[in-house]
């Protein structure tokens, strides 16, 4: 009996053997200049974090945003956009997911890293915990891909005319778009605990795409008038359009 006593066999860390930290790394590139009535500013970013979870890559994300200003006559014109596109994986395993669930169930007994002779790690690295929930974690960080894909896009513009002194007319269009792409892979052979398969499972393959798109355009027109010498007035008139879309395929 070692219930009062220290183990006498190895004990293993699970959260040493799950977590891996991976380098966080962070560039940036930006200009500005001006040429006559024309400004513009320009700048890029990538970044990588990958995270400290042993199997995951992590996050990346490259951006880039290009802002020009002109001022013709009467009229000012404004263009502002931005591109991002990123990716992640395990985005499954957020707010509690199954393998840091599961790393609660490991005890210090248990090898999670432990490996068979063709090289595949266990999936039951504890066959005193049975079940379908006690599985090994990193298991199923290795031999499942869940990748997620994701390009935004956000862009305005806006053209002010100011043709006299008491009146002036804005424009304004403005979009912001989306497009993730989720894909989950599991190849032939990939075992579980769940299921006739729990030996000999099949693969798996999943891509959904979800769409998201706002619009939005407006029109003011605002009109100032002083009379009587120190009574000041003010008009104005607005128009806005909005417009939203989702769309989602599994």
């Amino acid at each position: 009996m070692f219930q009062n006593e220290k183990w006498p066999g190895t004990n293993y860390d699970a959260i040493e053997q799950f977590a891996q930290p991976k380098p966080f790394w962070q560039q940036n590139l930006d200009m500005r200049g001006r040429a006559g009535n024309t400004s513009f500013f320009a700048s890029g970013n990538a970044i990588d974090q990958g995270g400290a979870i042993q199997f995951l890559d992590g996050f990346q994300r490259q951006s880039a945003r290009l802002n020009v200003d002109h001022a013709r006559g009467d009229w000012t014109f404004g263009l502002n956009t931005y591109f991002a596109r990123d990716k992640k994986d395990g985005f499954d395993q957020e707010d509690g997911g199954g393998a840091f669930f599961r790393l609660t169930r490991a005890p210090p007994i248990a090898n999670l890293e432990q490996r068979d002779s063709r090289g595949r790690l266990f999936i039951r690295p504890n066959l005193q915990g049975g079940g379908s929930q006690n599985y090994n974690p990193l298991y199923y960080l290795e031999n499942q891909r869940n990748l997620t894909n994701t390009n935004r896009f956000i862009g305005g513009a806006l053209a002010q005319w100011h043709p006299v002194n008491w009146a002036d007319l804005y424009f304004n269009f403005s979009y912001d778009g989306a497009n993730v792409v989720a894909q989950l892979f599991r190849d032939k052979g990939f075992r579980g605990t769940t299921g006739p398969e729990a030996t000999l499972n099949r693969g798996f393959l999943r891509k959904q795409t979800e769409q998201q798109q706002q619009y939005n355009a407006s029109s003011n027109l605002v009109l100032r008038k002083t009379m009587f010498g120190d009574l000041n007035t003010r008009a104005t008139f607005r128009y806005l359009y909005e417009d939203a879309n989702y769309d989602y395929r599994r």
